[in-house]
């Protein structure tokens, strides 16, 4: 036979598979690390063919050969081909496409399908937010969010938030709330809080949030220079207010020099530099110096809880009054104060109230709307608020009541007893 029939018979043996189909179903367009990969193909020819399907896929920095296993396809019948399922892997990530042929005994390709392409990302993504523009050294810092993959579906797992090279790890679900103890030495202005979570399959994300650290005045310091001085000289002394961390702050403080119980001389510092001009009234003998009491309750709603700190240089001891109010009534909570300067406390709302949304008023005057409060009560104060109820961190009105009802129920049996 020679050659140009030979081509023609070749021409005609192969014509028919310029009409093969190769299809696929169930391929995303995006997966994650740990995913499931696992599409279906179908393959359908006009005439009989017995070979091997293969199937490989091929990524940004890696391929692999996905499948190969023999088929018969019979004429103008449609056939499943055998795709295992793969997982997902670290590897794959970036820009991927899906091949499949249909090759002969001799490796010869007898058709193909049009490249299919995917992507497979790591990113999880993470929504975050903090309810104050301005958190209090020593307090709990409350965050709010949620964890997200690429494919927008819910995400958990670890947790590390970093706040000035200090970790702490949390286990989340795919919203969270946390609360991230604060140092009560941390240094006042801005801070990055990093957010960082990871799914155990690979994945990870992470979000920076900027937090503003209140300045705390903690400590007052006075140095005086020298030890004795000459009449119509001018004393110097140091004196300055320092925070939490050990910062100045720039802001006036009060100095009075005291003869006995009479006060000689007052003044304010405003450049923390005291001058005190001793004139001829000043006869010999010692003075002291005294820096002026500064009493201060700071207060502030984070969460469900009302935090209570000590700005003052004294010891803070007395009754304080948060009002409440929820669908026009108010509810007055007490609450006995004894702090130390710079120390702070926790009023849990939920341990005093029922659940419900109430606005708090605090006893500065500033009001936060709309806190969100769960019921944490023990069972002796779970008596209904209404109105003007009082709640103090002692004994409620309700656990008075149960007392007394205890009382009287004791009473009630040892009387029967002695009776009978």
């Amino acid at each position: 036979m020679n050659a140009r029939w030979t081509a023609v018979l070749l021409f005609l043996a192969l014509a028919p598979l310029a009409n093969a189909a190769i299809s696929v179903d169930n391929l995303l367009s995006l997966y994650m690390i740990g995913d499931t990969f696992y599409p279906s193909a179908t393959a359908q020819l006009p005439q009989r063919f017995e070979g091997f399907q293969e199937s490989r896929i091929s990524c940004s920095s890696y391929s692999i050969l996905y499948s190969r296993s023999p088929v018969t396809l019979e004429a103008g019948v449609s056939k499943d081909l055998q795709l295992p399922a793969l997982s997902v892997s670290s590897r794959m990530k970036g820009s991927c496409t899906l091949t499949i042929t249909l090759q002969d005994a001799d490796g010869v390709v007898m058709d193909s399908l049009v490249p299919r392409q995917f992507a497979v990302s790591d990113e999880l993504l993470i929504e975050a937010m903090v309810p104050f523009e301005r958190a209090r050294p020593g307090a709990l810092l409350s965050v709010t969010g949620s964890a997200r993959d690429s494919r927008d579906r819910s995400s958990g797992g670890k947790l590390t938030v970093t706040l000035d090279g200090q970790e702490s790890g949390f286990t989340i679900a795919s919203d969270f709330v946390i609360q991230i103890p604060l140092s009560p030495t941390l240094t006042s202005g801005n801070h990055l809080l990093a957010l960082r979570v990871e799914d155990g399959k690979g994945n990870s994300g992470e979000r920076v949030l900027a937090i503003d650290v209140e300045q705390v005045p903690t400590k007052i310091t006075l140095a005086v220079e020298g030890e004795s001085f000459l009449p119509n000289r001018d004393l110097l002394a140091a004196v300055h207010l320092l925070d939490q961390a050990g910062a100045l702050i720039l802001r006036e403080i009060t100095v009075t020099v005291l003869r006995g119980k009479t006060v000689v001389h007052s003044s304010v510092v405003r450049n923390g530099i005291f001058t005190l001009p001793l004139d001829s009234s000043f006869a010999p003998g010692a003075a002291n110096f005294a820096v002026e009491i500064l009493e201060e309750l700071s207060t502030e709603v984070a969460g469900a809880s009302v935090i209570l700190t000590n700005t003052g240089n004294v010891r803070y001891e007395n009754l304080t009054t948060i009002i409440v109010t929820k669908d026009g009534k108010k509810i007055l909570i007490e609450k006995k104060v004894s702090l130390k300067p710079g120390e702070l406390m926790t009023l849990d709302l939920s341990r005093e109230l029922e659940a419900g949304t109430y606005d708090v008023l605090l006893p500065d005057g500033s009001l936060a709307q709309g806190v969100d409060v769960a019921d944490d009560r023990p069972f002796w104060k779970k008596a209904p608020l209404t109105g003007y109820s009082v709640a103090t961190s002692q004994l409620t009105y309700s656990m008075g009541f149960f007392i007394l009802l205890l009382l009287a129920v004791l009473a009630a049996l040892l009387y029967l007893r002695f009776k009978k």
